[in-house]
């Protein structure tokens, strides 16, 4: 029998063991869509001690296809003492190429998803293990190379034009990190990221730059 801890704070393999029964129902479907909790208990896949559980420990359940398991990301999610347990599947989500000019599109379609924590989020990758993060009302870049340090001073003038001050600005012992807010709105964050794109780091409208997003790819 599980101890007293293990009953508070709930147990990663009985976890485990609800999204087993998740994934095996998932690939009996044809069509590999998501599936809602309400037929998970329809369907008897679930049993009535794995939905005791799952309120027990405010568990969340994110219904994905299941092509997007192979991308990683969380299925279950366990509120712990400690902060959280996370059960999904490892994996790299997708990359995509896209020219700048169609950037605004592409921000508006993800930030107009409805917020899903940390997973909405866009990366933009450059080689030299360089890359800039976006989430609701934030931008980061995290910056290793020389060349991308020499941008530096662009990126700060421009977001100063737009009228964000930055909240972190530091040089750590591989790379640089320079942090700011920037409006919530998909409008807004669209306008903001394109101009530090184009002004700040000084991309064309014609530069293809790699991104991946797992959001945009269950949309």
């Amino acid at each position: 029998m599980p101890n007293q801890d293990e009953t508070r704070q709930g147990d990663p393999a009985k976890l485990s063991e609800i999204l087993g029964k998740i994934l095996k129902y998932q690939n009996t479907l044809p069509d590999g869509r998501s599936v809602e909790l309400d037929e998970l208990k329809r369907e008897r896949i679930l049993s009535p001690e794995d939905l005791e559980f799952m309120s027990a420990h405010s568990v969340t359940y994110k219904p994905r296809k299941s092509f997007a398991y192979r991308r990683g990301g969380y299925v279950l999610k366990m509120t712990t003492e400690n902060g959280y347990i996370s059960s999904g599947l490892k994996g790299e989500p997708l990359e995509h190429r896209s020219k700048l000019r169609n950037f605004p599109l592409i921000i508006e379609r993800l930030f107009a998803i409805p917020e899903s924590g940390d997973e909405l989020l866009l990366l933009i990758k450059f080689p030299e293990d360089d890359w800039i993060g976006v989430l609701p009302g934030i931008i980061i870049f995290n910056i290793r190379s020389d060349s991308w340090r020499q941008r530096l001073p662009a990126i700060r003038a421009t977001a100063l034009e737009l009228g964000f001050e930055p909240t972190q600005d530091y040089e750590s012992q591989e790379s640089h990190a320079l942090i700011h807010h920037i409006p919530r709105d998909a409008a807004s964050m669209s306008a903001a990221v394109t101009a530090l794109l184009s002004r700040g780091c000084g991309f064309s409208d014609e530069a293809e730059l790699t991104y991946s997003s797992p959001a945009l790819d269950e949309a």
